[in-house]
């Protein structure tokens, strides 16, 4: 198992069409500044030469700590995200001279000891794969809105509730007067 640091300088000497995979198991990410995963980041990692550098294809699954947007109760889910990039070195592995042709991503270069990093490219995809809206369970019955009731765990005090009508601000007005 791996992390998401990889030192490819043998890759870089090998021929084009040239490919390493590895199974990752990385530490955790912070995602941003309140959320990070919940265990390590898991997942399969292909590196293949080419002509210019190393093309990563990334296959990634992170659990993720979310509140359901429905009822606000925490819970684990698992985030995925599967990518592929280019990553071209800054040095030479031959002769230890810059290149003339660098990435201007910062994260989509190969450093000077030939380390290619997924980590920022990890934390974004993961970032992006998760949920506008998370939902603790796809029938979330959400909270009561009278009483604040979580009515997954039963039925609240409230009693039944008459349907909401766009009229329904209008019936109360007239009912006060």
């Amino acid at each position: 198992m791996e992390k998401l640091r990889f030192n490819v300088a043998h890759l870089l000497t090998l021929p084009v069409g040239a490919t390493r995979n590895f199974k990752i198991q990385g530490e955790r990410l912070l995602i941003d500044e309140m959320a990070s995963t919940a265990g390590p980041v898991q997942g399969t990692v292909r590196l293949l030469r080419t002509k210019v550098g190393i093309l990563a294809s990334v296959e990634l699954k992170a659990a993720m700590p979310y509140q359901c947007s429905r009822c606000a109760e925490d819970f684990i889910a698992s985030a995925t995200a599967s990518f592929e990039e280019e990553f071209m070195p800054t040095v030479d592995v031959v002769t230890g001279y810059p290149v003339g042709e660098v990435a201007e991503d910062e994260a989509l270069r190969i450093d000077a000891n030939h380390v290619l990093d997924l980590s920022e490219l990890a934390r974004q995809y993961i970032a992006l794969a998760l949920p506008m809206q998370p939902l603790c369970q796809p029938d979330c019955a959400g909270l009561c809105e009278r009483c604040g009731h979580n009515l997954n765990r039963g039925l609240c005090q409230c009693g039944p509730q008459e349907p909401g009508t766009p009229w329904q601000a209008l019936k109360i007005i007239l009912e006060r007067s």
